[in-house]
């Protein structure tokens, strides 16, 4: 096996001492590639009835550089052009963001790609990229969250749930 740290990802080497198994991105390709800067915003796709949907989006909004991310309501004119293919009632089933060169995501595979508009989020968004793990851990939070809407929109300020101007 080697010497301790002999071999690990950290030392570059191909095999981890701790376990015997070769680095992380030799097991497990990338989910998708690292998104390419964009010259516009990334449109964000949300349920403007949804009060921890209006959260979330607040709280992204504040989180993100200035006019980076624009949300659009899912029952929106706008929103039916962005996402052509699919109906109303397949649209609101999740989230969606599409960049300013029309790649669509929706759902727990369009998290990767938000956080990567986040200022500091990115090493979250490559694990959840190159970790099977990661990905089915966040995707598992992301349903639970939809599943629970009511129950945790019981426990939000009522400034937080209001619309979105």
């Amino acid at each position: 096996m080697g010497r301790r740290g002999e071999g690990c990802p950290s030392a570059r080497g191909p095999i981890c001492y701790r376990t015997g198994v070769r680095s992380s991105s030799q097991r497990f390709p990338a989910r998708e590639e690292s998104p390419q800067t964009t010259t516009g915003p990334l449109r964000l796709l949300y349920d403007e009835e949804c009060a921890v949907c209006r959260a979330s989006v607040r709280l992204i909004l504040k989180l993100a550089p200035p006019s980076s991310i624009v949300p659009v309501g899912l029952r929106s004119a706008e929103a039916a052009t962005l996402v052509p293919d699919e109906p109303l009632e397949v649209r609101l089933q999740a989230f969606h963001v599409v960049s300013a060169t029309g790649e669509h995501r929706k759902g727990p595979d369009a998290l990767p790609r938000l956080l990567d508009a986040l200022p500091g989020m990115r090493p979250v968004a490559a694990a959840l990229r190159r970790s099977p793990v990661a990905f089915r851990g966040a995707a598992a939070s992301y349903r639970w969250i939809t599943r629970n809407r009511g129950l945790i929109a019981r426990f939000l300020p009522s400034s937080w749930a209001r619309p979105i101007p």
